[in-house]
C-alpha cells in the first residue's frame, strides 16, 4: 500500500497554516478518494494539567494553580499546547486507513460554545445522517443513523 501525501487544510480556496488570533477550532469536512465525506470539528490546542516540575519552574504556556486533593491544597500546572490539527484527519473508525483527497475549513470559531453549535449546524445542513455520502454515523452522539428518517 502506498504512503500517502500528507494534504494541507484549505479555507475559502487558500492554503490554511496559520492559527488566527483568538480562534478556537474549526468545523471541516473531509473528502476521501472514494467520494465519501466526514463532516466533524476540532479545537486548535489542548490543555493537560500536570504536577509542577521540582525546579519551580513553568513549562511553556503553563499557569500554576492550586487543587485541593483530599482535603489538602496541591499545586497544579496547567499547560496548554497546539494540538495534532494540521495532520489531523477524522475522529471517526470509519475515515481510518482511507485515502484523503481534500480537507477543508468550513468556519472558525473562537470558543468552545460556538464551535459545538457550529458543529451542529453544519451537521443538519449537510445532512450527514440521511446522505449515504456522509461517514458520520452520530451527531453529537444523541441522533444515530438510521434512527433519523
Amino acid at each position: 500500500m502506498a504512503i500517502q501525501k500528507e494534504i494541507n487544510w484549505t479555507h475559502k480556496g487558500k492554503e490554511f497554516d496559520k492559527i488566527p488570533n483568538g480562534a478556537f477550532g474549526f468545523v471541516y469536512i473531509i473528502e476521501f478518494g472514494s467520494g465519501e465525506l466526514y463532516t466533524g470539528k476540532k479545537r486548535f490546542y489542548q490543555t493537560k494539567t500536570m504536577k509542577p516540575l521540582k525546579s519551580g519552574v513553568n513549562r511553556v504556556g503553563g499557569k500554576f494553580f492550586n487543587k485541593i486533593v483530599n482535603r489538602k491544597i496541591t499545586k497544579q500546572e496547567s499547560v496548554t499546547t497546539e494540538n495534532d490539527w494540521r495532520t489531523y484527519e477524522g475522529s471517526s473508525k470509519n475515515t481510518k486507513h482511507r485515502n484523503i483527497k481534500s480537507k477543508e475549513i468550513l468556519q472558525v470559531y473562537t470558543d468552545s460554545i460556538n464551535l459545538t453549535y457550529g458543529e451542529l449546524e453544519w451537521m443538519i445542513r449537510l445532512d450527514v445522517i440521511r446522505s449515504e455520502v456522509y461517514l458520520n454515523d452520530n451527531i453529537l452522539g444523541k441522533f444515530f443513523r438510521g434512527k433519523i428518517k
